[in-house]
């Protein structure tokens, strides 16, 4: 939902960058926050190279980056959409490990098609161990590697998911 990067901002000890959504950064409250926090933006549908480059070198100065491997909001009832691989790709050619998180409950106070979020409500982040990547390197990630480990991503957040899979 749009609550999940203030949720990531707020509820862990170390500063994230977010790759968020381009859009959001032309409101200008919503610009500030954003900032503020580290996000940068990555334009949907696009090709994303700028957003890469800025997760990647990130990556290399060994910052922590949010990335929603679903690359955009669940529908209205909360169902996980299907993962996309370039988190776990370029986590890999960096060696970067990846920290599965579960969010449960933020898309009942902020679905998709409202305007603005609900009050009240429980929810609950989880923090699964980390997923440390065998072996790193380009030529890592450009094998079978980010998919399995995409794969592995999305089976350790819906494993504590209570919405709809």
């Amino acid at each position: 939902s749009y609550l999940d990067p203030a949720l990531l901002f707020m509820m862990l000890p170390r500063r994230v960058h977010l790759m968020a959504w381009d859009k959001l950064f032309k409101l200008p409250l919503v610009t500030l926050f954003m900032e503020w926090g580290g996000a940068f933006p990555v334009k949907l549908g696009g090709s994303g190279r700028e957003a890469v480059a800025n997760t990647l070198g990130l990556l290399k100065a060994e910052r922590c980056v949010g990335i929603f491997p679903e690359g955009g909001r669940s529908d209205a009832d909360g169902a996980m959409r299907p993962f996309l691989s370039g988190p776990a790709t370029m986590a890999v050619r960096e060696g970067a490990p990846l920290l599965p998180i579960t969010i449960n409950g933020a898309h009942r106070l902020w679905p998709r098609g409202r305007r603005i979020p609900r009050v009240g409500g429980p929810v609950h982040l989880i923090c699964h161990p980390l997923i440390v990547p065998p072996e790193h390197g380009s030529r890592a990630a450009k094998g079978p590697l980010p998919d399995a480990l995409t794969a592995r991503l999305r089976a350790t957040i819906a494993s504590a998911y209570e919405g709809p899979r």
